[in-house]
């Protein structure tokens, strides 16, 4: 018997869901979804994805990271949140994380740095 699919590239927390983030996840679950993995891509949404995971248990799970166009973003201590972050059950990977150079929202040094930190605390933490 089948256990249904996994959705591993939701992009629920994006505004663009807000008004009917529940329909959405209702047609997933008609189509035979029965896991999704949220995808976060900075520490606020990895903090909402986390929230929503553990107020929805049932088939959800998130990522913690930072996205490369975010990476300009990072502040003192950043780390540490993340990695507190993604020590949390319902964070199953580090990520949203590599490197883009097309559009270069945040330069490639900032990129790269961000990159390497979240490549060493996955190691570090076990997870992918």
């Amino acid at each position: 018997m089948s256990e249904g699919l996994t959705d591993i590239g939701v992009n629920l927390l994006n505004r663009q869901f807000q008004d009917d983030r529940e329909a959405v996840i209702d047609r997933a679950r008609r189509a035979g979804v029965t896991r999704m993995l949220i995808t976060c891509t900075d520490l606020a949404e990895s903090a909402l994805g986390q929230a929503f995971c553990e107020a929805n248990p049932d088939g959800f799970w998130c990522t913690a990271g930072v996205h490369p166009h975010h990476a300009k973003d990072v502040g003192p201590g950043w780390l540490g949140e993340l990695a507190e972050l993604a020590g949390n059950p319902c964070v199953r990977a580090v990520g949203e994380t590599g490197l883009d150079f097309n559009r270069n929202f945040s330069t490639p040094e900032q990129q790269l740095a961000v990159f390497e930190a979240q490549l060493t605390l996955a190691a570090d933490i076990g997870k992918p």
